[in-house]
C-alpha cells in the first residue's frame, strides 16, 4: 500500500493505492483476502481506565488467476431436523440441514429450489433458498426453514444450482413431521372420547337387544 498510516477529517475521502504480488505458484481460480482500516493506536485512549471499543471497516477483495476453471460443489449430507435446538425455548424451528463442499476453484454462489411431496406424490409445496457465496475449498452447513408442518410423510426434492447452466445436484430425501405435543394431546383427548362414545354405545345396544328379545318372546 502507498500509505499504511494517514490522517482523515471528519467527513473526508481518501484514495489509497494498493498492489497485491501473486506468486509464481498461486493456484488458478479465485482467492478472496480484504483490507482492513481502524484507528491507529495514537486515536485511542490506552491509558484510561474501563473499555476501549475501536471499531474497524474492511472491504473484501478478490484475485482472479487465470487458467482453466472448474465449478465443483459436492454435497456431503442432507437431513431434517430441528434448526433452533437449545437456542428458543418452547419455539421449535424445524427444516432442511444439508453439508456441502466447494471442490472447485471458482467461488460459487448456490441456489436451492426445494419441492415437496406428500405420501401420495402431491406436491405441497415449492420454494427457493438463496446461499451465501462458498469459497474453493470451503465448507458450508445450510439450513433451510420449512414452515408447513402439518404431521404426515414427506419427500423433500432438492436442486442444488451453481456456477452456471447446467451445474446442478440433486438429492431427495424422505422425512415424518409428527405431531406436536399439544396437538398430541388434543388428539388423544378426541381418540379416548371416541373409544368412550362407542363403548357406552355398545353396551346401549346390547341392553335394547335383550330387552326387544325378553318382550319379543313374552309376546309369543
Amino acid at each position: 500500500m502507498e500509505e499504511s498510516e494517514f490522517e482523515l477529517q471528519g467527513q473526508g475521502t481518501k484514495v489509497i493505492n494498493f498492489t497485491i504480488s501473486i506468486p509464481q505458484n498461486a493456484e488458478v481460480g479465485d482467492h478472496a483476502g480484504g483490507i482492513i482500516v481502524q484507528p491507529s493506536s495514537k486515536a485511542v485512549n490506552l491509558e484510561s481506565t474501563g473499555f476501549n471499543i475501536v471499531s474497524r471497516s474492511g472491504v473484501r477483495v478478490y484475485v482472479h488467476v487465470p487458467g482453466e476453471t472448474v465449478a465443483k460443489l459436492d454435497v456431503s449430507g442432507i437431513s431434517f431436523d430441528i434448526l433452533n435446538e437449545g437456542q428458543e425455548v418452547g419455539i421449535i424451528k424445524r427444516g432442511f440441514v444439508v453439508s456441502l463442499v466447494n471442490a472447485g476453484n471458482i467461488r460459487l454462489v448456490p441456489v436451492i429450489d426445494v419441492k415437496i411431496t406428500n405420501w401420495y406424490g402431491k406436491t405441497v409445496d415449492t420454494f427457493t433458498h438463496s446461499i451465501a457465496e462458498v469459497q474453493p475449498g470451503q465448507s458450508a452447513t445450510i439450513k433451510i426453514p420449512w414452515e408447513k408442518l402439518s404431521p404426515g410423510k414427506y419427500t423433500a426434492h432438492l436442486a442444488i444450482k451453481y456456477g452456471g447452466a447446467g451445474n446442478a445436484e440433486e438429492k431427495s430425501i424422505g422425512f415424518i413431521v409428527y405431531p406436536e405435543k399439544a396437538e398430541m394431546v388434543t388428539w388423544g383427548g378426541i381418540v379416548f372420547g371416541v373409544l368412550i362414545f362407542l363403548v357406552i354405545l355398545k353396551i346401549v345396544l346390547s341392553r335394547f337387544h335383550i330387552s326387544f328379545s325378553v318382550g319379543h318372546d313374552k309376546k309369543k
